[in-house]
């Protein structure tokens, strides 16, 4: 039934106007009524599969990210966690005095299999009863139930995007251009394998929160930080030996009969630095049904255009419509033509299961990616994959290195992952409550956030509105010198 089947329909839980939005993999659904959303951009609110494959080329030495300059620092401190005083201060707060994280066993392995706890895929919540509840009552004040969401907050599932970043590692070692390209079509298209057994939202990032992914063979490492609040956009950044990544979560959206409909507004840009390749794509078109009676079904289609702007080699790719009476999804058809417009690959696949690339002139047929069976206890796990049950494990080690605005570090998020749904919802609210507290205090003295780690500019190649890295992040995390970052966290005032 529907009510165990909630697919992630967000209210905006602490500002004084409605604000819904529905989550994918890493866009929003908006429909704002109320306060200008300019303003609220400037004070603010609050709100898998298996590696398959090596991450490192195949065909040259095993470099590494710090043979490049590209730092990962060590630990800075106790490994064991016996050193509480070597903490950030606010780190050291949370684990000394929150009530979720003090309680936390915090392991020394790098990586986990599960998560700490198993839900009941059958449960039902009382959602119909809940929307009741909504009717006549003021918004700002009305705290979204944690059953609606899962154990991981948008920024780390804008990081779930880079999950198969081995295809870029691979791009970057071909000689051949067009070959290039369908390597990284093939990558655009991989997030889409995860919307299928995804019914719950992820938390909304606070504004300033953080998230930060290195791998276990430290072969890449990805920085995303919430960088407005209204519209809700996360910024993310991920490069390695081999390329550089970025992209934000800005999208249009609207309601079309009993579905919803996400459009991505800015484009992803890759680049290979072996070949100086720089690709961009826009993401397709998401449509979300069977919200009002079920069975909730996710599409994704519409035309993929993915630009080498080096050498003008240029792949089209069509996402097929699912039908209203059903039938196939996910199937994808396409080209690959060079800066000549020759014919050089025809492609093949569905987001899925597979993708393939045919050889225009020899008909041979070569896979590129495919899907990796889920775990079994998924839909115990949120339906999360192997690489999204690692996204919000926090070991002692992280403790310090991480950032003390890192989403791991979210204490609501924390309990839930726990299956401690009381303690939960009353750690979201508190959150709320002093994010609200911090957005009066800059209204009041005319301040305006500004992100730590990215800045909003016009690209120069797409004319669009994007985030670039500033750069620092990992310099701060070498120093341990966050002194700059807010405390959004622990219990201290504003």
């Amino acid at each position: 039934g529907y009510e165990n089947n909630y697919n992630g329909v967000q209210i905006d839980e602490e500002e004084d106007e409605e604000f819904y939005s529905f989550s994918l993999d890493d866009g929003y659904v908006h429909m704002p009524g109320g306060q200008e959303e300019e303003e609220e951009k400037k004070y603010g609110g609050d709100d898998r599969t298996q590696f398959k494959g090596d991450f490192r080329r195949k065909d040259g030495p095993q470099t590494s990210l710090n043979e490049l300059g590209l730092t990962i620092p060590k630990g800075l401190g106790s490994k064991t966690g016996n050193a509480i005083q070597d903490y950030h201060p606010v780190i050291k707060n949370l684990l000394e005095q929150n009530i979720v994280l003090k309680e936390t066993e915090i392991p020394n392995t790098i990586t986990r299999d599960q998560l700490p706890h198993l839900i009941d895929p059958n449960q039902k919540f009382p959602f119909w009863s809940f929307l009741k509840d909504m009717i006549g009552k003021d918004l700002s004040r009305f705290t979204m139930p944690v059953w609606m969401n899962e154990p991981l907050s948008f920024l780390q599932r804008l990081c779930e995007q880079i999950e198969h970043l081995y295809l870029l590692d691979k791009a970057n070692g071909l000689s051949d251009s067009c070959l290039r390209l369908a390597y990284v079509c093939a990558f655009s298209i991989t997030p889409y394998a995860n919307t299928a057994t995804r019914h719950k939202k992820p938390f909304n990032p606070l504004l300033g929160e953080t998230f930060e992914y290195i791998p276990p063979d430290k072969s890449y490492r990805f920085i995303g930080e919430q960088v407005s609040h209204h519209p809700p956009i996360s910024a993310g950044f991920a490069d390695s030996p081999a390329f550089q990544l970025w992209s934000d979560s800005n999208v249009k959206s609207g309601i079309k009969g009993v579905s919803i409909e996400v459009k991505p507004l800015g484009s992803t840009h890759a680049i290979l630095k072996k070949h100086n390749d720089h690709f961009t794509f826009r993401r397709p078109i998401t449509q979300v049904s069977g919200l009002v009676l079920g069975p909730i079904v996710v599409d994704n289609f519409g035309e993929v255009t993915v630009t080498n702007h080096t050498n003008k080699d240029v792949a089209v790719m069509n996402l097929k419509k699912l039908g209203m009476f059903g039938g196939t999804i996910g199937d994808i058809t396409g080209t690959i033509k060079d800066g000549k417009g020759n014919l050089r690959y025809k492609i093949v696949g569905n987001w899925n299961k597979d993708f393939r690339i045919i050889d225009a002139q020899t008909n041979q047929e070569t896979l590129i990616w495919e899907k990796t069976p889920l775990p079994p206890d998924n839909a115990k796990m949120f339906g999360f994959n192997k690489f999204a049950v690692q996204l919000n494990h926090l070991n002692q080690e992280m403790l310090h290195q991480i950032a003390p605005t890192d989403s791991r570090l979210r204490p609501d998020q924390r309990a839930w992952e726990q299956g401690k749904a009381e303690l939960a919802s009353s750690e979201k609210h508190r959150l709320e409550e002093k994010q609200r507290a911090r957005r009066k205090v800059y209204q009041t003295s005319g301040k305006v956030h500004e992100p730590r780690w990215f800045k909003e500019v016009i690209d120069p190649i797409t004319n669009e509105k994007t985030y670039h890295y500033n750069g620092g992040y990992w310099e701060s995390r070498e120093s341990q010198n966050w002194n700059d970052l807010l405390d959004i966290y622990t219990d201290n005032p504003v």
